[in-house]
């Protein structure tokens, strides 16, 4: 559930905030019904059967008149919400100047920015298996169907700019090697940024 809110929130602040600072929507309306059907849906679901955190019946019960969402739940869903933005806006920014008239053409930035929000959901669906452990901590074969939606929901991503016909569907253009290396480059970011939150939240728990 969080993983899903993060996401939905994130497209939601990188489509308004650059109409906010006067430029286009980084994203066409059916790139984002892709990543909500396909890059978001597939490993949400998956997510949902993982194992328990360990050391769950330990903890101290929840108070019964606490929502299901708390306030650390929002914090975790607005923090995520922001790096995926940042990430996404500025592979956008990025793919503008690269472009040869970004004025009347940004099929290039939107591309990129496609990526990197699909790359950045599909990592981070891997960092949300536990509010407390980093990734590397986790054993990624207890859950293979996780596996095998990433795998499934990143082919698909990389066919609809791979592929000739797809590219007509969803709006997007074939990208050069240095074109992918940057997509990827800023979809790390919201994982990385998420792993380190975990980090010093764990790290600062055990101090006191």
């Amino acid at each position: 559930m969080l993983y899903l809110l993060a996401c939905n929130l994130g497209e939601i602040l990188v489509v308004f905030v650059p109409i906010l600072i006067g430029l286009n929507s980084p994203l066409a309306a059916v790139q984002i019904l892709l990543i909500n059907l396909i890059t978001d849906g597939l490993p949400a679901l998956a997510l949902g059967v993982d194992a328990p955190e360990p050391g769950i019946m330990t903890r101290r019960p929840r108070n019964p008149r606490e929502g299901i969402v708390n306030g650390f739940h929002m914090k975790v869903v607005l923090f995520n919400a922001v790096f995926i933005a940042a990430a996404v806006i500025l592979s956008y920014l990025t793919g503008r100047s690269m472009e040869a008239n970004p004025a009347s053409d940004d099929r290039l930035a939107e591309t990129m920015a496609f990526m990197t929000l699909a790359m950045a959901e599909l990592t981070r669906a891997y960092s949300f298996r536990s509010e407390t452990r980093n990734a590397w901590q986790i054993n990624p074969f207890t859950n293979t169907r996780l596996l095998w939606a990433i795998l499934l929901s990143a082919v698909i991503a990389v066919a609809a700019v791979a592929s000739e016909p797809l590219r007509q569907l969803f709006k997007t253009q074939a990208l050069s090697g240095t074109q992918w290396l940057i997509a990827l480059g800023f979809s790390l970011i919201p994982f990385a940024a998420f792993e380190a939150f975990k980090a010093v939240r764990r790290l600062s728990a055990a101090g006191r």
